[in-house]
């Protein structure tokens, strides 16, 4: 007699009831129908979907089941078979990764810049937008509006593309021999959104054969930032520095690389700069007394050949 059999939340369990109430509130509105458009133009949870999904299969299976039309593929939908149940599918993270120099939508363009070499990047000004850097530069550094072009000077190819890459979602990696231009690229343009990372590769790539140089390179070229990165530095200097002493690269230090790091003070780099600078001149002392003997050799060689 009833055209429009409604549910009983009490012949459900308590976590159904809910669901039950939003069923027949549905079924007084739409007549005994609950559509495909109803369900979708609700603000429910992904949870609330599922519950309401268990609802269904539960009256469907009574005896006597109600007259109401259920779109049940909607329910077994890949909306329901996500594995972020927390959020609708809709407010998911965008994952930029796969735009990372993608013409498509791309609405500006890159350009890293060196004397001798350059490279160009499809991007994407909503991503850039996350650097303070890119921001400011995009408002006030930009050519010509039909260009959309952006061009960074002193800046190398490779350190760019893993800057952009960065900021994309990728995971900030350089090799070794890029590390100090990674370092000073961020000092100068003041990206302090890579502070962090920037710290994990230096901690990661700093070794006995380079410790020194880089240390000395950040004393000298990064002004601003060199307070966080040179305590990592001596940390491991001096942890190391009787292996850093027989490296080849401990020889070839040059005096203005010397001086940047005995002046380093706060935190010094070396426990002894005394010390450090009579080992540094005692080995180059000994490699001179070296060459001179090879060069005597060479000469003697000559005469006798003679």
């Amino acid at each position: 007699a009833n055209p429009t059999p409604f549910l009983h939340p009490i012949s459900l369990p308590t976590s159904l009831c809910r669901v039950t109430l939003e069923i027949n509130r549905l079924c007084r509105a739409e007549r005994g129908k609950v559509t495909e458009t109803d369900l979708r133009h609700q603000p429910y949870t992904m949870d609330f979907v599922d519950e309401l999904g268990m609802g269904i299969g539960l009256v469907m299976h009574t005896a006597t089941p109600p007259r109401m039309e259920v779109p049940v593929s909607f329910v077994s939908s890949s909306l329901l078979s996500t594995t972020d149940r927390s959020v609708n599918t809709a407010r998911r993270h965008f994952d930029a990764r796969g735009y990372l120099n993608c013409p498509k939508y791309s609405d500006i363009m890159l350009e890293f810049t060196t004397d001798q070499r350059s490279c160009c990047l499809h991007a994407h000004r909503m991503v850039l937008d996350q650097s303070a850097y890119f921001e400011k530069a995009m408002t006030s550094g930009m050519r010509e509006d039909n260009d959309r072009r952006l061009v960074i000077s002193g800046v190398e190819p490779e350190v760019g593309q893993a800057i952009v890459a960065f900021l994309y979602g990728h995971d900030l990696e350089v090799p070794s021999q890029l590390l100090l231009p990674l370092l000073v690229t961020v000092d100068r343009l003041q990206m302090l959104e890579l502070e962090a990372v920037s710290c994990d590769q230096l901690t990661l790539l700093l070794a006995p054969d380079n410790a020194l140089q880089l240390a000395a390179g950040i004393a000298q070229a990064c002004p601003s930032m060199h307070s966080i990165w040179l305590p990592l530095c001596a940390d491991f200097i001096s942890l190391h520095e009787a292996q850093i002493a027989q490296t080849p690269s401990f020889a070839s230090l040059s005096a203005s690389q010397i001086l940047a790091l005995v002046a380093v003070c706060d935190p010094p780099i070396f426990l002894s700069p005394i010390s450090f600078v009579a080992r540094w001149l005692s080995v180059i002392g000994e490699e001179g007394e070296e060459k001179k003997e090879g060069e005597r050799a060479e000469k003697g060689e000559e005469g006798m050949v003679r």
